[in-house]
């Protein structure tokens, strides 16, 4: 199942095996967030790597009904890509277990016994500290995203994979528009080095514009600069 494409709170897959404190958490938490409940590490490993990207936070109980599996799940969700908040919410408050999920890169551990609305500020607090960081990264233009963690682009959800040079390229031109960016400068922020072939960067170019063909803008070289520019300026031309 997937995630709600349009939610009016942020989406939170919750795993969760005990019906009782589902039944005592859920009000509190639908107050502030759309939930997705899932009740085993089996049924957690049947959600798609594409839905995994839909959640802006991940709750993780370190028990589940087949076994000791929060330290898999952990590892599974690093392994997505997906750069949502993971924070455990389990019965086990060993100093030894938290230390471990912690080194595991989650973003906090909480007990069971906490009350409700502590947990759900600290939920949020790390979402909406993702959200921060996440905007401070990704730059969006005319439905093209680019995100500086992976090092794509996603143009109507779909993800076009970039070199580091084409990344970084496409980063430059994106950060600085509508102002056209002076060959020079483009070398030593892309390239590092002021010497590089034009043959070399209208390579980069036709590369780019090919990958980027359902996007809205292109790229466009004249004399010693280059922007980003309309599809149909640039057909014009």
């Amino acid at each position: 199942m997937s995630a709600m494409t349009s939610p009016s709170f942020p989406v939170i897959l919750w795993l969760e095996d005990d019906p009782q404190l589902i039944d005592i958490f859920r009000e509190d938490f639908e107050q502030s967030f759309e939930l997705k409940i899932i009740n085993s590490f089996a049924e957690f490993k049947q959600v798609s790597v594409f839905d995994l990207q839909q959640f802006a936070a991940f709750l993780v109980d370190m028990e589940l009904s087949d076994g000791c599996q929060g330290m898999n799940t952990i590892d599974l969700l690093k392994q997505s890509g997906s750069a949502s908040p993971i924070l455990v919410l389990s019965n086990d408050e060993s100093i030894k277990t938290r230390l471990e999920a912690l080194k595991m890169g989650i973003e906090d551990y909480m007990w069971k016994a906490m009350p409700p609305e502590e947990i759900k500020l600290r939920i949020n607090n790390s979402i909406q500290r993702n959200l921060s960081k996440k905007n401070d990264q990704e730059k969006s233009l005319l439905g093209l995203t680019i995100q500086p963690l992976r090092l794509n682009a996603i143009i109507d959800e779909i993800e076009i994979d970039l070199t580091k040079i084409e990344f970084q390229f496409l980063y430059l031109l994106i950060r600085n528009h509508p102002q056209p960016i002076e060959l020079e400068f483009l070398k030593m922020e892309v390239w590092r080095i002021p010497h590089v072939e034009i043959g070399t960067i209208n390579t980069f170019i036709w590369k780019l514009n090919k990958k980027l063909s359902s996007w809205k803008m292109r790229i466009s070289k004249e004399l010693d600069k280059v922007s980003l520019i309309t599809k149909d300026d640039y057909e014009r031309n």
